[in-house]
């Protein structure tokens, strides 16, 4: 699920443009992130279970675990940049949300922070075709399951009304 700026999370496929959602920004620093493109890339095949340690992280269970495509990219704080799935080992670490939620006075804002984690299991998946939605941010970056991951893994080209990605065509909303 997608982890929006007031501490909701909704699955991905139910997010719009103009949401408003968590990202970070160059410095490091947790920021309102708004959703300016949407993209149904198809059907994909090749999916993966991430599971890793969820310590100091607040509420919930000892452990963190997110699926997707072999070619999406996490934030790995060992390599200060983004790293696709399919490169990650276990024992790399990426970044979890820590937000402490609960009720809050109006006007006030929930704590967050960063908090680095260690990838305990990379498993593949045997599983049908599933849709593979993907999208576009003003950070660049969102919080899946509480990780933060890059905003899309696709490289995309213009063609009039036609939405070229990677070499697979589809036709922009």
């Amino acid at each position: 699920k997608i982890t929006f700026k007031d501490g909701t999370k909704k699955p991905i496929s139910q997010v719009k443009i103009g949401d408003v959602l968590l990202g970070v920004d160059d410095s490091g620093k947790i920021v309102p992130s708004t959703v300016v493109e949407l993209f149904n890339n198809g059907t994909g095949n090749n999916w993966v279970k991430i599971t890793g340690t969820r310590s100091g992280v607040g509420r919930g269970g000892n452990s963190f675990s997110i699926t997707c495509t072999d070619e999406h990219r996490f934030f790995s704080p060992t390599n200060n940049s983004y790293v696709r799935v399919h490169k990650l080992k276990v024992g790399d670490e990426v970044y979890l949300l820590k937000a402490d939620s609960g009720w809050l006075p109006p006007g006030k804002e929930f704590k967050k922070s960063l908090v680095i984690q260690k990838i305990t299991s990379i498993e593949k998946l045997e599983k049908e075709s599933s849709f593979k939605y993907d999208i576009e941010t003003s950070s660049h970056n969102y919080f899946a399951n509480g990780v933060l991951v890059h905003n899309s893994n696709a490289s995309f080209c213009h063609d009039g009304n036609k939405l070229w990605i990677k070499s697979r065509n589809f036709y922009k909303k």
